[in-house]
């Protein structure tokens, strides 16, 4: 496997992971889950405006860009800019693209992993545990020393969270 595409496998897993955590899992990326959970009532909100010819069509970044923006699909043309512009640096520099997009995500779950409400992760632990819930006990058992290690070594938080990644699973709880 070329590490472009273990890039490529990296950063949409864990993003995809994320995604998951704030739809079905929200207590355990932040102790007060209303934000996460208005924000994400939000998006569907605004996804339910769009009509359903747009979703079928292959250009919908584009159709919600071209609309104008009159306070509706706010949070969606937001995130259709943003893919816009990632899908103009990747027809640039495609293997950088997604390395950086690997490295964020890595960084972002250990940045992300002592947030949350401590119940709702030691919960999760008892059923096996989440990723996220994993990275989580590790912080809570001061192994900064460790982490702070690998985050320091070349490859980084990403050599850490693919490690941990690889060895349970993201959804280890689901199993």
């Amino acid at each position: 496997m070329s590490l472009s595409n273990e890039n490529f496998i990296i950063a949409s897993a864990l993003s995809g992971y994320y995604a998951y955590l704030v739809a079905f899992a929200p207590r355990l990326i932040c102790t007060n889950a209303t934000v996460s959970m208005f924000i994400f009532d939000q998006v569907i909100k605004e996804a339910r405006g769009i009509p359903l010819s747009s979703v079928l069509d292959n250009d919908i970044y584009q159709k919600l860009m071209n609309q104008p923006d009159r306070g509706g699909h706010r949070i969606i043309q937001r995130g259709a800019r943003l893919a816009n512009d990632l899908q103009q640096i990747q027809n640039r520099e495609r293997d950088f693209l997604w390395k950086v997009l690997a490295d964020f995500w890595a960084e972002y779950m250990l940045l992300l992993s002592p947030s949350g409400d401590p119940m709702a992760h030691v919960e999760h632990l008892a059923k096996g545990g989440e990723f996220v819930t994993h990275l989580w006990l590790c912080s809570r058992m001061q192994a900064f020393s460790t982490m702070a290690q690998l985050c320091n070594s070349k490859n980084g938080p990403f050599t850490l969270c693919v490690t941990i990644f690889n060895v349970i699973g993201p959804h280890a709880s689901l199993e």
